[in-house]
């Protein structure tokens, strides 16, 4: 306090050290980073493995905490997103239906094609070896709205054929009879349909680099979903023709007869 020089070597110990780069802190606390990269499989499953056995082999000691950040968090909210866009994409497609046919049964009948196509896609992810993603769920959204079209073709069709053949429909075997000439005519058409949307995703299955890694888990579910949705072509006339014969027996026995 009198002005007097004291050597620092009196005060500290001074020595070099190899010591961090950088330091780096947050919100006023000390942080250290631990970077990785997740290749062969889904980035959200790995953290969300990854931080479980951490907690149970890693003990940190007090004043120390473990946070996991990165492209995963993205992940994360575009899945909490696509929980609530799902929905509302399949409830607005199912009302866009009921708006043309005026009838909640036609358009269930129609909606069958939704978990026909839903299995078809994962099959395919399956044997591709893709995980659920975001950019699949895009995928299936895709393929939902197209696999209705089918449906739609078929129901109007049939429809038009049942009004035409109103007075000749007197037997079970006229229902059956109107159904299959209604679904022979109609069948060609959606076979276009489903087969140029199958054509027109393949490349993008052996598509490679730039993009690819998005590209391909949307049009996967697309494929395989389209091909499988091949069998909604039989599951809606077969569902029409079971609703129009319980119809026709209810007018019958009405009348006191049998079908």
């Amino acid at each position: 306090k009198d002005g007097a020089q004291i050597p620092i070597s009196q005060l500290a110990d001074i020595y070099f050290v190899t010591g961090p780069a950088m330091i780096n802190s947050e919100n006023g606390l000390l942080r250290a980073y631990v970077l990785m990269n997740v290749r062969g499989r889904d980035i959200v499953g790995f953290v969300e493995e990854a931080s479980k056995v951490v907690s149970q082999k890693v003990k940190l000691p007090p004043g120390y905490f473990l946070q996991w950040s990165g492209q995963f968090e993205n992940q994360v909210r575009a899945k909490n997103k696509i929980a609530v866009l799902l929905p509302i994409s399949l409830l607005i497609n199912f009302l866009l239906i009921y708006m043309n046919f005026r009838s909640i049964i036609k358009s269930l009948f129609i909606f069958t094609s939704v978990p026909v196509t839903l299995a078809g896609g994962v099959w395919l992810l399956a044997l591709s070896g893709f995980n659920f993603s975001v950019a699949v769920w895009v995928g299936f959204i895709a393929l939902f709205g197209i696999a209705v079209d089918d449906g739609v073709l078929m129901t109007t069709y049939l429809d038009d054929v049942f009004k035409q053949r109103r007075d000749k429909i007197k037997t079970r075997q006229d229902v059956i009879e109107a159904t299959v000439y209604a679904g022979l005519g109609r069948i060609r058409p959606a076979f276009l349909t489903t087969i140029t949307t199958i054509m027109a995703l393949l490349p993008i299955m052996f598509l490679k680099g730039t993009g690819a890694e998005v590209m391909q888990p949307m049009a996967i579910p697309s494929i395989g979903g389209m091909t499988i949705e091949m069998i909604s072509w039989f599951i809606v006339p077969c569902l029409y023709s079971w609703r129009e014969e319980r119809r026709l027996k209810k007018t019958i026995e009405q009348k006191g007869g049998k079908i």
